[in-house]
């Protein structure tokens, strides 16, 4: 690895190839306390996940098909990083708790890889996620005939670029890692990956904050757009201003709660590392490292509740649009009924006024047939 990316304190941060040490990360239970706390988040995030799957599907929340295709990389996500935390510390525990040798409780660590580094995927993900939809609302803001115009495919487009980024990051990160190097801890971070990782949490870090400045502006010009009034009304326009709101005022909780408790998480990780890697213990620094590391698992519950909340807050103004919708159809379906009516009445009145000078126009004609009879017989005497 260049040198200049080598931080001081990560001399010793997981060493690997080591059996002492992997009885040591065994036998210490804060280590393991934090482990089963990091497990009940992760099965409670997953429940929460299934309750917003099933409240958004059952109450059709009212938002543009390009948020709901953004919002699938979440509903991704959420279940692949809580899957594979319940998979690490399960495996943890088990082995804790049935391990003959010391040297058995070493895995490989393309295998540690395989089930930690998704887990970095998650703070990538949403992060990325948030400059999409924030996109996705600006473009819907200010160019509203052309977003009309697009359909699905923004959506589809950044969902794509999204995961290739991602994933193209993951990779830059563990890059430099020996494979088959033996962890006595499953931990992705080792001396090559934690330079990178820092660097990865501070550029998102940036990025998050300059996003939720973005979003609060995007929703105060909605906002007032909605208010203003217009000489025109246009139905089209304001159920576009609405579906934004709806989709800004769902946005901004999460948004808060995503950026606030990352910032938490980095702040204390970024420390312990800094100022502690050289000072502690590898164990008790794992054990610190692992606390920080259960913010992520509660920003899994936190950012779901929340979710659902606004959800159900968004819910009756749902309702009152589709109940606009549904008067202003039957305002149009009566307005055409009446033009109709009219052009019928128009019609009876002109038949009948036909059917009037037809008959007096025969009655004229045998008038004048009569006086032509009569006038004959006057001016023709026999």
């Amino acid at each position: 690895m260049p040198d200049s990316l080598i931080l001081p304190g990560y001399a010793s941060l997981v060493p690997t190839d080591n059996c002492s040490i992997a009885a040591m990360y065994a036998d210490y239970w804060p280590l393991s306390i934090v482990q089963i706390i990091q497990m009940l988040l992760s099965v409670l995030s997953l429940y929460l996940e299934y309750l917003n799957i099933y409240s958004f599907v059952k109450d059709k929340i009212f938002v543009h098909d390009n948020f709901k295709i953004l919002m699938c990389s979440a509903g991704i996500i959420y279940p692949l990083h809580g899957v594979l935390i319940l998979v690490a510390n399960t495996r943890n525990q088990w082995v804790y708790h049935t391990y003959k040798d010391p040297c058995d409780l070493l895995m490989p660590t393309w295998v540690v890889l395989l089930i930690r580094a998704p887990c970095y995927l998650y703070v990538i993900v949403f992060s990325l996620l948030h400059v999409c939809i924030f996109t996705e609302r600006a473009l819907a803001t200010f160019s509203p005939r052309k977003y009309s115009f697009t359909g699905r495919k923004y959506g589809i487009a950044c969902t794509i670029v999204l995961w290739i980024v991602a994933i193209g990051c993951l990779c830059w990160i563990f890059s430099n890692e020996n494979l088959y190097a033996l962890k006595p801890y499953t931990a992705s971070t080792s001396d090559a990956s934690a330079p990178r990782l820092l660097i990865m949490h501070y550029v998102v870090l940036c990025l998050d904050v300059l996003v939720s400045i973005g979003d609060c502006v995007l929703y105060d010009i909605n906002k007032k757009k909605l208010n203003k009034k217009v000489h025109a009304y246009d139905l089209s326009r304001n159920y576009q201003l609405i579906e934004n709101i709806g989709a800004i005022r769902l946005i901004l909780p999460l948004v808060f709660t995503h950026s606030g408790i990352l910032f938490t998480y980095l702040s204390i990780s970024a420390g312990i590392r800094q100022f502690y890697a050289t000072k502690l213990h590898p164990v008790t620094l794992m054990a610190l490292l692992e606390s920080a590391y259960a913010l992520i698992a509660f920003h899994a519950c936190a950012t779901n509740i929340v979710c659902l909340r606004c959800q159900k807050a968004i819910k009756p103004k749902a309702i009152k649009i589709v109940q606009l919708n549904r008067q202003a159809e039957l305002y149009f379906s009566q307005f055409k009924a009446q033009i109709s009516a009219s052009e019928s009445i128009k019609f009876d009145s002109y038949r009948r006024n036909s059917v009037a000078g037809i008959g007096q126009r025969l009655r004229r004609m045998i008038l004048f047939l009569g006086r032509s009879k009569y006038s004959d017989k006057t001016v023709h005497p026999i």
